[in-house]
């Protein structure tokens, strides 16, 4: 919880100055002491079933359209390599980004909370929702998967969580968010 207090003495403020400057001010502490941002805050938790967004579950493959009508319209970046024409959904605002084969359906998304890597689809943004595994904090959880090299696979029901490593040669140095670049499902 954010706690802010804001003392003014002798700042010369008086009903007769600018009303509509100081109602700004108003509106941006009352954000600011609500934790309210122009950011949307998602909370998200990985489980079994996929991912659960702030009530609503996310099950991959998933057809776009369905994250289009939860999230807005995304960036879209397409590339072609030896296996085909492939695309990336990306949300920078919610610093969320998507793999898709096809054009209609998603079958990775990811969470950026760290890019070391500035990739042309990743999130301008780094996700500042709350994000768990299975109700437990995240960073928390990844460790306990299989070490990959460089990532960490966290197995759960039908899907997997991957953790990818912002240092592959001290991987989880932290013990804290600050050791992934970002997780996908």
């Amino acid at each position: 919880m954010l706690m802010v207090s804001v003392f003014c003495v002798g700042c010369g403020v008086t009903t007769d100055n600018n009303i509509v400057k100081d109602e700004e001010k108003v509106v941006a502490t009352e954000k600011l002491l609500n934790n309210e941002s122009d950011k949307q805050m998602l909370s998200i938790d990985f489980i079994g079933e996929g991912m659960n967004v702030d009530g609503q579950i996310i099950s991959l493959p998933i057809a776009l359209d369905e994250l289009t009508t939860l999230w807005g319209e995304p960036r879209i970046t397409a590339h072609v390599d030896e296996l085909g024409k492939r695309y990336n959904y990306t949300w920078d605002e919610l610093g969320i980004y998507c793999y898709a084969e096809e054009e209609e359906w998603v079958h990775s998304i990811g969470v950026m909370v760290n890019n070391t890597m500035n990739l042309e689809y990743f999130p301008e943004k780094m996700f500042g929702g709350n994000m768990t595994i299975e109700g437990e904090p995240w960073y928390e959880v990844l460790p306990k998967g299989e070490n990959m090299e460089f990532f960490r696979k966290y197995e759960m029901g039908a899907h997997s969580v991957v953790g990818e490593y912002t240092d592959i040669f001290a991987p989880e140095a932290t013990g804290t968010g600050a050791d992934y670049v970002g997780v996908e499902v």
